[in-house]
């Protein structure tokens, strides 16, 4: 290689890196840091407030010991892990790209004069902000975002606000049972004319309605609990009142229960909704109608009668006891949940 072709690199490589430093690298003690959100030592988001444009929604959630609850415009247990994934997110993105706020009329050509999302945080330390995420760049390479009152406005990536952009529905806690499934010592269900109860002692499970001696294997068992555990709301009827003839929410009615030691969770069963492929349901001690996947319903019985019948021709197939007495199954008697 010629000195002249040498030299020529090593001047254009030097310009190069002098002109990422000035111009795509801001210095920074002119500008903020290089993540969306940086916490100072021992602090933590303890509220959000989330406000959407379109769909046009405001709601807050609060961080308590028992996990993340929404507590406007409703009160009700959040999905943890997807509000905790909103945190991360704002705690491990990059700013793309940031500048310097140049007056109002930037802020509007951005996007920030009506936001796309605000999202308000409150932490520990009492310390609030809120994030504004406005509009697409021109160039298609991420999202224009500034926190409220700073000097500087940066780009986030596109993924950044799809995950930000969560609706209050998609944040409410979904699952039907929310029990310690590894502490559950019964587990029940009460239908029209299917009434199964298995209960645990020690180690060991056994149907006590009806009643068959012999033990279920523990394989069976998990496949019962995974059907309970798969049991989602498929909407939430907020303005509806459970005690409407329209959804047969009677207590005495259809029910499924589970329990652990001094805890009991119990959804009961009303009326199909027509069009819907679901039922009418409620959680026991809630004011809430629920509705639940029909099939799912199904799907789940089907589990139970035919684990049953599995046991109870594994139990009629075993020899008979030295004592000549033979096991009886007790026929099936409705009773409420423990």
């Amino acid at each position: 290689m010629k000195i002249t072709t040498t030299l020529f690199l090593a001047v254009f490589l030097s310009g190069l890196g002098i002109y990422y430093v000035l111009w795509e690298t801001p210095h920074p003690s002119e500008l903020g840091p290089s993540r969306v959100l940086v916490f100072e030592e021992g602090d933590s988001i303890h509220r959000l407030h989330v406000t959407r444009r379109s769909p046009q929604e405001k709601f807050s959630l609060v961080r308590l010991d028992a996990g993340w609850q929404i507590e406007s415009p409703i009160s009700f247990p959040a999905e943890d892990f997807l509000v905790e994934g909103m945190i991360r997110v704002l705690s491990f993105s990059p700013r793309l790209r940031r500048f310097s706020v140049k007056g109002e009329e930037n802020g509007r050509d951005f996007g920030f004069g009506n936001p796309e999302i605000e999202l308000g945080i409150e932490t520990k330390n009492s310390k609030k902000r809120t994030l504004m995420i406005g509009k697409d760049s021109p160039t298609g390479t991420g999202v224009y975002a500034q926190w409220q009152g700073e000097k500087e406005y940066f780009l986030i990536p596109h993924e950044v606000k799809a995950s930000l952009d969560r609706s209050l529905y998609s944040l409410r806690q979904k699952k039907i049972f929310r029990a310690h499934w590894d502490k559950i010592n019964w587990i029940q269900i009460h239908a029209e004319n299917k009434h199964f109860r298995l209960e645990k002692t020690g180690e060991h499970w056994h149907w006590t309605l009806p009643k068959i001696t012999q033990e279920i294997p523990v394989e069976k068992v998990s496949e019962l609990i995974y059907a309970f555990q798969s049991l989602y709301v498929k909407e939430f009827l907020d303005q509806a009142k459970p005690g409407d003839p329209e959804y047969d929410l009677q207590k005495t009615g259809a029910f499924l229960a589970v329990g652990e030691k001094g805890k009991t969770e119990k959804l009961m069963v009303g009326a199909e909704a027509l069009g819907k492929d679901a039922v009418y349901a409620r959680r026991e001690n809630e004011n809430l109608v629920l509705l639940v996947s029909e099939q799912n319903l199904k799907t789940l019985l089907e589990s139970f009668d035919v684990t049953f019948h599995e046991t109870e021709n594994v139990h009629s197939s075993q020899p008979k006891k030295s004592t000549g007495k033979n096991l009886q199954r007790v026929p099936a008697v409705a009773k409420k949940s423990s």
